[in-house]
């Protein structure tokens, strides 16, 4: 039997004013087969791409899913959804 993986996203406050319209938080990814009931990872987003984001997360959150489409959410979590402060 494949593995699968319970998502959950959990936004948090941003309390700067320059960042306003941002969204931010993390999606915790549960492996099914965990007894301890922990996330055993999690991804990061900061992105003002709400509209998209929210159609994103709207797709996956309180979702299991196979190994291919958790990497998938990783990816877009890395490439799409994550505003780089730094250089």
């Amino acid at each position: 039997m494949l593995n699968r993986y319970f998502l959950n996203f959990v936004e948090e406050g941003i309390m700067n004013p320059r960042w306003y319209g941002y969204v931010a938080g993390r999606v915790e990814v549960t492996d099914e087969q965990s007894e301890s009931g922990f996330s055993m990872c999690e991804y990061r987003f900061f992105t003002d791409k709400v509209k998209t984001f929210m159609f994103f997360r709207n797709a996956f959150d309180f979702k299991y899913v196979c190994y291919p489409v958790l990497m998938l959410v990783k990816l877009l979590c890395k490439k799409v959804f994550m505003r780089r402060l730094h250089k």
